[in-house]
């Protein structure tokens, strides 16, 4: 389980929670310096695209991926935040895929899905039965549950 020690998150030494904007930020501009390409859709501001980045992912949950303080000693020494991993592994993963599967998955979230980091075989089935749901999500419901009735 990753932890997040200050000094990797600011310029001082200090025990500041860390913050999830410059977190993505410190990512992108590491992304960049190595020449790989932007996501078209995001804006050219790191700051900005940081900012557009986290709005697409659901917001954190306030039990499972609630930020603690690491203490060592009764010394605070960093904060272990599940959810700046769920959204820094996510936006790897996006990164990494092609563009026109960056659009695809862009489009998903603004239509409503969630992305976790699905390989995109996976979300493309994803977003099919997403789709199938919405067109009638009373008789999707029932034949869900048909099948899982088979397993009971």
């Amino acid at each position: 389980m990753p932890s997040y020690q200050p000094s990797a998150q600011s310029e001082s030494k200090s025990t500041d929670r860390p913050d999830i904007v410059a977190v993505i930020s410190k990512i992108l501009n590491h992304h960049a310096t190595k020449g790989r390409r932007k996501p078209k859709m995001f804006p050219s501001n790191v700051g900005d695209a940081a900012k557009f980045w986290i709005a697409h992912q659901p917001p954190p949950d306030d039990f499972s991926e609630a930020m603690t303080p690491i203490y060592k000693n009764d010394d605070l020494v960093g904060y272990d935040a599940p959810y700046h991993d769920r959204v820094i592994k996510t936006l790897r993963v996006f990164l990494g895929l092609k563009d026109i599967h960056q659009v695809f998955v862009i489009d998903c979230i603004d239509k409503g899905m969630t992305y976790r980091g699905e390989d995109m075989q996976m979300y493309t089935e994803i977003a099919k039965q997403y789709e199938i749901m919405w067109k009638d999500p009373e008789a999707y419901k029932e034949k869900a549950s048909q099948h899982l009735r088979r397993w009971e």
